[in-house]
This record gives structure tokens, C-alpha cells and sequence, in this order.
């Protein structure tokens, strides 16, 4: 589809224990398709940011769609912003073996299609 693709992830998920294959995601990290939402680890405290609000913010910043199977109910009224992407330009997504579907028609028979979503200039 010719698109740049980011992969949203907690920080404290690079972490050699938090992981099946970290150097994957350290390499994956260095090029730039890892954005990590940000988390604190203070002394028996460890706090991470609300990653659906993150991946919105970032939709919104960078004029991106969502990739995701949330529908991110909780946030649709928290900002006009959110409310835009997840009316028009959150895609759910299936897998069937090792094939990844996107529906051509994410939002329905009168929504936006995926080629709109997508494609907008």
C-alpha cells in the first residue's frame, strides 16, 4: 500500500523481561516504526501513559489513521480532534493465518472507504 507504518508500545515493554524478542524491537525501535508512549519508574512506582489517548494524540499530530480494533469509546468526547479520528479514520483489522485483512468498507456501507481513509491528499 505503499503507507509509513509506526507500531504504538509502552516503554517499559523494551525492557529485556517484558518481551519475547527484544533486539527485534530495539532494532525496530532505531529505524524509527516503534514510537514508545512514555512511562515513569520511580521506586516501587512504575506508571505509564494512557496508551489509547497517546496513539490519538499522535493520529492527530501526524494527520494519520488508526490501525486498531479499539473503538476507543472512552475518548470520543474528550477532544473534537478524537472524536474526528475515531468517527472517520479508525480501521479494525483481522488476521486469517498469516494474512492481514483490512475491510475495504471499515465504517459500513455509508462510511468512508478504506481507499478514502487512506488516500486522502
Amino acid at each position: 500500500m505503499g503507507h509509513e507504518v509506526k507500531a504504538v508500545i509502552p516503554q517499559f515493554r523494551m525492557n529485556q523481561n517484558k518481551s519475547t524478542d527484544p533486539a527485534e524491537l530495539d532494532r525496530l525501535h532505531k529505524s524509527g516504526k516503534i514510537v514508545q508512549t512514555p512511562c515513569k519508574n520511580l521506586p516501587g512506582l512504575t506508571s505509564t501513559s494512557y496508551d489509547d489517548r497517546f496513539i490519538l494524540q499522535l493520529a492527530c499530530a501526524m494527520d494519520a489513521a488508526i490501525v486498531s480494533n479499539d473503538n476507543y469509546r472512552d475518548l470520543l468526547h474528550e477532544n473534537p480532534a478524537f472524536k474526528k479520528i475515531i468517527e472517520t479514520r479508525v480501521i479494525g483489522y483481522t488476521w486469517c493465518n498469516d494474512i492481514f485483512i483490512l475491510p475495504k468498507d471499515p465504517y459500513g456501507k455509508w462510511g468512508p472507504t478504506l481507499d478514502m481513509i487512506l488516500n486522502r491528499s
